[in-house]
């Protein structure tokens, strides 16, 4: 079975075993706290059937929002001579490896990575609105 893509909800795998994000560390720091999930199916119905009952379930994240190279929401996007997006973290890791686009494949006439200011923008609004209607449904509640 195929685990949905969630924005801002990171999932990562091992072999037999399911971990997810449960904290990000108090002072700020990019740290990552994890936990495997003892019932992996039986937390994500859970995380579903909340997800169901949320006014953002019909809220779909625009695919532009997710970084081709990790299929997860974009924080920090640049573009590259290829007029694609990505992750800054991702894309710098990739080309230390690799002189080529990682959705076209063809070779990348240059490296240069520029901040794509426009889609940082989008991504901030999109979610402040995602935001607003949680704050808005938990006031009625």
């Amino acid at each position: 079975s195929t685990l949905p893509r969630r924005c801002g909800r990171p999932l990562c795998f091992s072999p037999g075993r399911l971990f997810r994000m449960v904290s990000v560390a108090p002072d700020g720091a990019r740290g990552l706290r994890i936990a495997a999930l003892e019932h992996p199916q039986a937390d994500l119905d859970a995380d579903d059937a909340a997800l169901d009952a949320s006014p953002s379930r019909n809220w779909r994240h625009p695919p532009s929002f997710y970084c081709p190279i990790s299929q997860q929401c974009m924080h920090d996007p640049v573009v590259l001579s290829d007029g694609h997006s990505y992750e800054r973290r991702y894309i710098e890791r990739w080309l230390e490896h690799h002189n080529t686009s990682p959705v076209s494949g063809s070779e990348l006439p240059q490296r240069t990575m520029y901040p794509n200011h426009a889609l940082r923008n989008a991504i901030d609004e999109y979610f402040q609105q995602v935001f607003s209607a949680h704050r808005r449904a938990i006031r009625q509640s």
